[in-house]
């Protein structure tokens, strides 16, 4: 039986790639992030420097369907099984710094951070949805391996301008359940 998968839509690409990378890097550039790098080379859609130095690659994505709160009923978060490429580059590299995933609420002031980790076979399962009504792989990442983050700064789809620490607190991070409160997550 073969898996199938949405089709690649220039349309799509055209109307949430650059908005997504935007969003990408103002929130990265707000953590200390630098030297981006989001040419499209078919690798990772950002690439950074982090505030310790080390390589930063960071896939992004837009959930269109998302919007308002995360809805109590999505249990889990759903990324493409072509997100395994990203997963398959930074692996054969040594896995050189960190590598998360990205999925913004349609209007940008929200994003699930996955890290690497929560990705494996074990959570990839066959996950019905408007493009593609069966057999379509998701990488089914439970919640409590994935960090909401709430009250993002840009939405804006041109690049970010640098901000002064002032104009630009770090997104809060709140666990799933709990009200407004921050969360550290250990470097992953």
């Amino acid at each position: 039986m073969s898996i199938l998968a949405k089709t690649f839509s220039r349309s799509d690409y055209n109307r949430c790639d650059g908005r997504a990378k935007a969003a990408g890097v103002a929130l990265l550039r707000q953590r200390g992030h630098t030297n981006f790098d989001t040419q499209e080379r078919m690798q990772y859609d950002i690439l950074s420097t982090g505030p310790d130095g080390q390589p930063h690659h960071c896939e992004v994505e837009i959930k269109e369907c998302w919007r308002g709160e995360w809805p109590a009923p999505w249990r889990s978060v759903h990324l493409p099984e072509r997100r395994r490429r990203a997963l398959r580059r930074w692996q054969a590299a040594g896995r050189p710094g960190q590598l998360v995933f990205l999925l913004f609420r349609s209007d940008l002031q929200q994003a699930w951070e996955v890290p690497a980790g929560s990705l494996s076979t074990e959570t990839l399962a066959e996950v019905p949805n408007k493009y593609v009504s069966r057999r379509e792989k998701m990488f089914n990442v439970p919640l409590d391996q994935a960090t909401l983050l709430r009250s993002l700064r840009s939405s804006s789809p041109e690049p970010p301008k640098p901000a002064s620490p002032e104009e630009a607190p770090p997104a809060e991070a709140t666990p799933v359940g709990s009200p407004s409160v921050a969360l550290a997550r250990p470097n992953m």
